[in-house]
C-alpha cells in the first residue's frame, strides 16, 4: 500500500486544509486522474488528501422509464431508481477507484450534515467495490480550522447510515416528484 491513509474531503479547499494543517504546511500538490490531491507525511507515514465536488452519485430511473411520452407519470411512483454517476463526476470515480487500491484506511472528511454523510456512503460504495477490505472512518468537524481538523482526526467515528439514508431518500423523492409532475405538465 502506498498511503497509510487517504482523506476524502467534500471540496478541494477542505482537502488542502487537511494536508496543510496535519503536515504543518509540508505537503505536495499532485493530480490523481485529473483531480487535485495533496500528499504529505502524517505520523511518519505517507498520506493523501483529495477533494470532491459534492455528490458524485445520483439516482435516475432505469432507461426504459426515461422515455417521457412512453411512460405514464404515475408509474414513476412505483419504480425503484438506480444509482448512476453524476454528469461530470467520472474523474472523481476514477480517482477514488485508483486510491482504493493504494491504501487500507480512508478518512471521510465530508461536511458535518446529512448531505456530507450521504457523500461519505457514495465514496464507500465506489472504493469498496475495488477494495472490500478498506477501513472507513468519519472525521466530523464544523469549521475548517487547525484545531477543529486535528480534533476531528483524534475523534474519528463510524459513518452513520441513518443520516446518509435521510439524504438519499430526499434525492429519490425529488427525482420522482420532479419527473412525474414535469411530465404531467
Amino acid at each position: 500500500m502506498r498511503y497509510s491513509e487517504v482523506i476524502v474531503a467534500e471540496k478541494p479547499a477542505v482537502a488542502v486544509a487537511f494536508a496543510k494543517y496535519l503536515s504543518g504546511g509540508a505537503y505536495r500538490r499532485l493530480s490523481v486522474e485529473g483531480v487535485k490531491a495533496f500528499e504529505f507525511e502524517l505520523d511518519g507515514r505517507l498520506a493523501l488528501s483529495i477533494g470532491l465536488s459534492g455528490h458524485i452519485l445520483d439516482y435516475d430511473f432505469p432507461e426504459r422509464y426515461n422515455k417521457w411520452t412512453a411512460v405514464d407519470p404515475r408509474e414513476l411512483f412505483y419504480v425503484k431508481p438506480v444509482i448512476v454517476v453524476r454528469e461530470g463526476a467520472g474523474k472523481y470515480v476514477r480517482a477514488l477507484r485508483r486510491l482504493a487500491a493504494e491504501t487500507k484506511r480512508v478518512i471521510l472528511a465530508l461536511d458535518a450534515d446529512v448531505e456530507g454523510e450521504c457523500i461519505a456512503f457514495e465514496v464507500m460504495r465506489i472504493m469498496s467495490a475495488v477494495n472490500p477490505d478498506l477501513e472507513f472512518k468519519r472525521a466530523w468537524f464544523s469549521a475548517v480550522t487547525p484545531e477543529d481538523i486535528r480534533e476531528a482526526m483524534r475523534n474519528l467515528r463510524e459513518p452513520n447510515p441513518l443520516l446518509a439514508n435521510k439524504a438519499a431518500a430526499r434525492m429519490i423523492v425529488d427525482l420522482t416528484i420532479g419527473a412525474a409532475f414535469t411530465r404531467l405538465i
